[in-house]
């Protein structure tokens, strides 16, 4: 009885893997073909992109007048491996030769003409019925200079194709393509293009991409990849085809079903023979390995497998306890480093990713405390100090790292030991308030400067051994790649704004009745856009906006903008054409795309009257309707050659009779309220002053 409950388990289980291999094995073949036919598809783009440089190249050399010379010229007689003629035609001259011969080069249509001056490439075919269908490559000279013609190019399809004696195809198999009208482009299996169609019609009313079909009485199975062609080379998508013979392709399974049989019958009787000695003395072991295998899959790493059989399944029980130890250490390091990434890559924050990295490093080595000392850039000498302990958020102090301290950390820069038995340095002192006595201490060098510590702390003995250290060592290591990308996004950060602010005082210093201008609206500018509620990265493009805006006065003379008369209409409509001048400086940097709208609409009136371009309402940006608001605060405000500057209550007046017209009221309504904020501090100062006057202190 025990024998059969063993054996028919055992022949189920054999009849239904092969069963399920053998299948497997059969799609294995298919899903391997439809691979092949798709990466063939694929390289044939590839191919054609590299077939397009190399006319790209030989345009380029057409347009600056350069004759090739294949014989001398390595990359020329490459071309000529890969085109059988290349010819350059100009309208009125027809065809002039390049490289080879083609043989009744066609013309292009009014369609392909129009194509090719868009700057993307034309691909012709033309049937032959003795020979491979021709292929053309077509590419303008110029773009930009119709006049200069076009290059066509033959490809040679023997190397395109990846046949012959140029064999790019998988071994074993055969290649079919069809045009869009199912015409033959190339075969190097003798099948009727209308026997091929009919078989792609019934693989596609089955939405497969799997074919079979016989020939010459032997069966063949196929796939098939469109490769798509329209949109750049505006020639209707081809159809690839790779077949394989069915028994050559199914070879896996054939060999597998001949054999599998013997061998199956043969470890049967093996099997069974050794679970008679050993199933009962090997079952309880086993299935305490099997169990502890699903908790390490579950990544449950609690229990071990305890195992007392005194033989080779304790030892596998001590190895396979010792593999899940060591699998828990690496899955929590990945964890934590993950962790420490994705805050890298997420903020470039320091505080944050130094709190990520103490969170992680606390939970991976399970101490007391973890900590890290920040250092001040300025003095390198003191620091902020994040902590956390068992029980506690993230706190912060401050501490001063000492000279010796520093020297210290240069003289063991992989990392440090301390405990409190001796002189704890000041910077583990806050580690050491909250119970730590034993410490270990990892420093962080940039560019050979100490920029951080990082500290990991115990309240008993210490528990860090060498592979704690090594670990703990790359956390380090991995804040310090952290800290370095803060810094370096910090620097260009800064010069990018002291760059701004610079180009700003240079319009600005034109005229000295312009003196700070742009700062001051940008000022203006940014207080309008919080009451608006813009959010960070619209307030970050209105401060570049404000310092750029006028930037297009560099093309002002000085003696307009100092003019202290009337300007005449002339003189006006150069004033008139500095937004226009600021989009053209601004327009090559990429980077201040989204600010050009305000530096070039930041004169336009909501009601439409104004310049350069006489747009109204909402279709003027955010930001110039902003800049326009406070542009003209500080125009008003400020003294000008040809007058003194208004007072700030009339200003208030003037911004709510014009809104609507020159302003947007919503703009205004924001500046409104800034503005009852500047009247009420100035209400107070005032009433401050007349009570020190009133008991004589002023």
């Amino acid at each position: 009885m025990f024998i059969l409950c063993a054996l028919v388990p055992l022949v189920t289980l054999t009849l239904l893997s092969f069963s399920h291999v053998t299948k497997q094995l059969n799609d294995q073949s298919f899903r391997r073909l439809m691979q092949s036919t798709k990466t063939y598809g694929m390289s044939l783009l590839e191919r054609l992109m590299f077939l397009e440089n190399n006319l790209r190249i030989v345009a380029s050399d057409k347009a600056r007048g350069i004759t090739p010379q294949p014989k001398a010229d390595r990359l020329y007689e490459d071309i000529k491996e890969r085109f059988i003629g290349i010819y350059h035609h100009v309208d009125g001259q027809g065809f002039n030769s390049i490289l080879g011969k083609i043989q009744n080069p066609p013309k292009l249509s009014h369609e392909q003409y129009a194509h090719i001056l868009s700057g993307k490439p034309l691909l012709m075919t033309r049937s032959r019925s003795d020979a491979l269908s021709q292929i053309f490559l077509v590419q303008p000279v110029s773009a930009q200079a119709p006049d200069l013609g076009y290059i066509m190019g033959e490809i040679n399809p023997v190397s395109f194709w990846g046949i012959g004696h140029e064999n790019k195809l998988p071994p074993m198999t055969e290649l079919y393509a069809l045009d869009q009208s199912k015409k033959m482009l190339i075969s190097s299996i003798p099948v009727s293009p209308a026997v091929m169609s009919e078989k792609l019609l019934q693989a596609s009313a089955i939405l497969g991409r799997e074919l079979e079909f016989d020939f010459e009485g032997e069966p063949y199975i196929a796939s098939y990849w469109t490769v798509f062609l329209k949109p750049r080379y505006l020639l209707p998508n081809w159809t690839v085809i790779l077949c394989q013979s069915k028994s050559e392709a199914l070879s896996a399974a054939s060999e597998f079903q001949s054999v599998f049989p013997h061998v199956s019958i043969l470890s049967l009787f093996t099997i069974l023979f050794l679970s008679i000695i050993y199933i009962r003395k090997s079952l309880g072991p086993l299935k305490s390995l099997k169990d502890g295998t699903i908790r390490i899959a579950k990544q449950d790493f609690s229990m071990p497998v305890d195992v007392d059989s005194n033989d080779e399944f304790r030892e596998l029980a001590t190895s396979f306890n010792s593999m899940s130890t060591q699998l828990n250490k690496q899955f929590k390091a990945l964890t934590a480093r993950a962790g420490i990434d994705r805050a890298i890559l997420s903020s470039l924050d320091k505080e944050k990713i130094i709190e990520t990295v103490i969170t992680r490093v606390k939970e991976f080595f399970s101490c007391d405390v973890a900590g890290f000392a920040l250092m001040d850039p300025e003095n390198g000498k003191t620091s902020n100090y994040y902590f956390n302990s068992k029980d506690s958020a993230i706190e912060s102090a401050f501490c001063e790292v000492l000279p010796q301290d520093i020297e210290n950390f240069r003289n063991h820069p992989d990392y440090l030991r301390c405990n409190s038995d001796g002189v704890i340095p000041s910077y583990l002192k806050p580690m050491a308030n909250n119970g730590a006595s034993s410490f270990l201490v990892l420093p962080v060098f940039l560019n050979g400067t100490v920029a951080g510590v990082m500290h990991l702390g115990n309240k008993g003995e210490p528990a860090f051994d060498s592979e704690d250290v090594k670990q703990a060592r790359q956390f380090a290591d991995q804040a310090a790649i952290a800290l370095s990308n803060s810094n370096l996004v910090e620097a260009l950060n800064a010069q990018n704004w002291g760059t701004l602010e610079a180009l700003a005082r240079t319009v600005d210093a034109k005229s000295s009745w312009t003196a700070g201008h742009s700062e001051r609206v940008t000022k203006i500018a940014l207080k309008i856009g919080a009451v608006l509620g813009l959010d960070s990265e619209q307030l970050e493009f209105l401060h570049k906006g404000g310092l750029l805006h006028d930037v297009g006065k560099i093309g002002v003379p000085a003696a307009i903008l100092d003019k202290p008369g009337k300007l005449t209409d002339e003189e006006f409509e150069v004033i008139k054409n500095h937004p226009s001048m600021g989009a053209r400086i601004l327009e090559p940097i990429k980077s201040f795309s989204d600010i050009i709208p305000f530096v070039v609409q930041h004169h336009e009136r909501f009601d439409g009257q104004g310049y350069p371009d006489g747009i109204a309402g909402e279709s003027i940006s955010l930001g110039a309707r902003i800049l326009a608001v406070a542009d003209a605060y500080d125009a008003m405000i400020s003294d000008r050659p040809y007058r003194k500057g208004i007072p700030f209550n009339r200003i208030v007046t003037i911004m709510k009779e014009v809104s609507g017209a020159q302003f947007d009221p919503e703009v205004v309504q924001a500046f409104l309220k800034i503005a009852e904020h500047i009247i009420r501090k100035k209400k107070a100062k005032r009433a401050v002053y007349e009570q020190k006057a009133a008991i004589g202190l002023v």
